[in-house]
């Protein structure tokens, strides 16, 4: 983990810490900008300073500043393996790893300070604070459901699973890739 200049959000002028994970560069804390519609856990609104805003997948894809976006299932997976997730089990729905997890949580080694904040179903209930965090990721698994990632306060793997898009999930951004471009080449 190498700690990377903060990042302002110039939408709303929010601070967020940001760390890099191998190759990767991350936001070191839950997005929560405020899409329409987006929510606090239980309707508090202290709770996204804390916890960030949790959003559905249609809005999750709004919900990064400029020059980040919500990581894609391979992108996932890229800082899974860099955690120690075995190649052959990358890919595989339900729990996977070890400790990559709780590495992961607030309080773990990687710095990505995940906290244990809950989600939001389409029924407008909440629920599993303290228990999960459940982040979205920018790919469909068909076309009412997208993949996700469970960070559990009960177990040290990170769970993955496909979840219907109305359900209200955290979201994590990750920096755009710099691309060179043949003009930057010469």
């Amino acid at each position: 983990m190498e700690p990377v200049q903060p990042l302002v959000d110039l939408r709303d002028a929010r601070s967020y810490v940001v760390v890099q994970i191998g190759r990767q560069v991350w936001l070191a804390r839950n997005a929560a900008f405020p899409t329409q519609p987006s929510w606090c856990y239980e309707d508090q609104p202290g709770d996204c300073e804390t916890n960030g805003r949790l959003y559905t997948w249609e809005k999750a894809r709004e919900a990064c500043p400029n020059g980040w976006h919500l990581p894609s299932d391979d992108e996932w997976i890229k800082l899974e393996r860099y955690l120690g997730i075995p190649d052959d089990s990358l890919y595989a729905e339900g729990f996977r790893g070890t400790d990559e997890g709780a590495r992961l949580r607030t309080g773990g080694d990687a710095g990505f300070a995940a906290p244990i904040s809950g989600y939001r179903r389409p029924d407008g209930s909440y629920d599993r604070r303290g228990k999960r965090s459940a982040y979205w990721t920018s790919t469909e698994a068909d076309h009412r459901s997208a993949w996700h990632r469970d960070i559990r306060s009960d177990d040290g793997r990170i769970y993955r699973s496909s979840v219907p898009k109305e359900y209200a999930l955290s979201v994590r951004c990750i920096r755009d890739e710099k691309r060179e471009t043949l003009n930057e080449k010469r």
